[in-house]
């Protein structure tokens, strides 16, 4: 949303289409320390497909590029954002 990042190499995850669904709509999200927590109801997660999509992914942490990580302050403002 912010004009001056969408060009910055550190604002950006590479995520399948159903893992930045989840993260733009404060299911999946990244904190800091590049660990994934994942925020979902109580009745959905019973499903086997939230289970083997997401919540699998809980308490893991992301696999971080070579160059470029993600900058903690972006991720954070995130976070505030959907929160």
């Amino acid at each position: 949303s912010d004009p001056a990042e969408r060009m910055n190499p550190r604002n950006g995850l590479c995520l399948c289409g159903t893992h930045d669904r989840a993260f733009e709509r404060g299911h999946l999200r990244i904190h800091r320390d590049y660990v994934i927590h994942i925020s979902i109801p109580s009745p959905v997660r019973q499903h086997s497909a939230v289970q083997d999509w997401l919540l699998r992914f809980d308490g893991s942490r992301i696999q971080l590029p070579q160059r470029w990580l993600p900058d903690p302050a972006l991720l954070d403002r995130k976070l505030a954002m959907v929160e």
